[in-house]
């Protein structure tokens, strides 16, 4: 459907039906899922890791590479015959996982030098989200243990099982566009029905406004199952590295090719509120009042015109950006304790345990939005009803019957999504190099004429032996980035 008030913007009545639908078109109340963050653990058959020699061959072979990684200050290929991109990065590592290695976008398995005691164990792989959403959960989880797999037996070590460590089911939607006022404090205990005894929810500023951008129900540490929404858009745009969420929400109909523009635009400059400044150079593109379009031509000539300004002239003209949401529970080893899941996989690898959940991911995101927590009708006639009696929501009934994605599916669909996810990072790249050139300029060459060559050309006369073989170095690494990644 089109935007329900694009009416109210000036770009409404300067564009016909047909490319005003183009344009502006999304689904919806649009729901997907997956699984968005998975940890498993690794235990390998040998009686005693602290004493086992394949072992300590093992976990010598990984300090001393890792020796090697923090003496370079560089990221060290590692089992290049197994797979040319695993790496061993320097200072990777947690709390007692001391040593790493993985692949970037893939995984990261950390290793524990020496255990605790005998229901430990000693290998942790975190599985990236990248990964997980296109080569799907099945395709990346197999690859990753394959990998420990060959890795393990390099030293003669067995894998005796793997066991699930972390879940995040992940629901994506652009049902909430307030994250403020969906979630009212007064009528939460109404609201839903679960066994969560705390909430909380984070505010943020922006001149005399206030957002929210995070709300929860449970306890983050909990060894059981943590309950929260935060707004997925912002993260994208922020954290900087997960923007082929925007092309998968576009793909599913969560967003409009609109959106999709001033996403794009929006990360390439690094801050969320760039967004206004995004919206206004799409109305400078495809707007057509003179007037505005000089307004924003001078605000865009001026590198430091605060966002009020673009923000001003935006929401006259162009609609604000459609929020995505992510609604998501964080379950973990404590949760899969307690449930009895049925053996369907028929599997008899290591592999059993990881396979034989993933065939019921169905069934978990059931009892996960039924049992443990769901949103459910509470005002008018409903009011009246014992919350445990009240129907579902609409739409946590629509949540709850989200479709799973299949991204892999489309094999030019997932080649065009990683060819875009560097796409965005060159141009984000390219916008941060010519903002630092350009403060270089003014900073140590102000009586240049400000062009970009004179300023690159002057830039040159600072630069010495020594950073010059800096940047060879950091050039070599990263053609051999891109090429591990199959893009040259």
């Amino acid at each position: 459907m089109k935007r329900f008030n694009l009416d109210r913007f000036k770009i409404h009545s300067e564009m016909s039906e047909e490319v005003a639908d183009k344009w502006f078109t999304y689904t919806k109340d649009k729901f997907i899922n997956h699984i968005d963050t998975l940890y498993y653990v690794v235990y390998p058959a040998v009686q005693n890791w602290n004493e086992d020699e394949k072992a300590h061959k093992f976990i010598d072979f990984l300090r001393s590479e890792k020796e090697k990684a923090q003496s370079d200050g560089k990221a060290r290929p590692i089992f290049g015959d197994i797979d040319k991109r695993i790496e061993m990065k320097p200072y990777m590592g947690f709390q007692m996982y001391s040593l790493h290695f993985g692949i970037d976008d893939s995984f990261d398995v950390f290793v524990m030098p020496s255990m605790l005691n005998d229901k430990t164990p000693p290998v942790f792989v975190q599985i990236r989200s990248f990964s997980l959403w296109l080569d799907g959960t099945n395709e990346a989880f197999g690859k990753s243990a394959d990998v420990v797999a060959k890795v393990l037996d390099r030293f003669g070590i067995e894998i005796d099982r793997v066991q699930e460590n972390r879940v995040d089911y992940a629901f994506h939607t652009n049902r909430i566009q307030d994250l403020l006022h969906f979630f009212p404090e007064k009528d939460l205990i109404q609201m839903q029905v679960s066994d969560f005894e705390r909430s909380g929810k984070q505010y943020y500023f922006r001149q005399d406004e206030i957002f929210s951008d995070y709300f929860t129900l449970g306890r983050r540490t909990s060894n059981n199952i943590f309950f929260r929404v935060y707004d997925k858009t912002k993260e994208v745009i922020e954290m900087g590295y997960k923007q082929f969420f925007i092309h998968i929400w576009l793909k599913y109909g969560l967003i409009s090719k609109f959106d999709e523009f001033v996403l794009k635009r929006t990360f390439t400059y690094g801050t969320y509120n760039s967004k206004e400044r995004a919206r206004c150079e799409f109305y400078y593109i495809y707007g057509s009042d003179f007037a505005i379009k000089q307004d924003i031509k001078e605000l865009l000539s001026n590198p430091g015109t605060p966002y009020q300004s673009y923000k001003k002239i935006a929401d006259m003209v162009v609609p604000d950006v459609t929020t995505v949401v992510n609604i998501e529970f964080q379950t973990k080893r404590k949760y899969y304790d307690r449930l009895e899941m049925p053996e369907l996989s028929g599997d008899t690898s290591f592999k059993a345990n990881m396979y034989n959940l993933f065939l019921q991911h169905k069934s978990i995101i059931r009892r996960l939005t039924t049992d443990t927590l769901r949103f459910v009708k509470y005002k008018g006639k409903f009011a009246e009803l014992r919350r445990s009696e009240r129907p579902m929501s609409d739409w946590w009934e629509r949540l709850q019957k989200s479709k799973s994605i299949d991204i892999q599916s489309d094999e030019w669909l997932v080649d065009y999504i990683r060819k875009e996810q560097n796409n965005l990072d060159f141009e984000r790249l390219k916008t941060a190099v010519l903002s630092k050139v350009s403060s270089t300029g003014a900073l140590l060459m102000p009586q240049n004429d400000g062009t970009l060559i004179t300023d690159f050309v002057g830039l040159l006369s600072y630069v010495n032996d020594n950073d010059i073989e800096k940047y060879r170095q950091k050039r070599e690494q990263k053609l051999k980035e891109l090429e591990k990644r199959g893009l040259i």
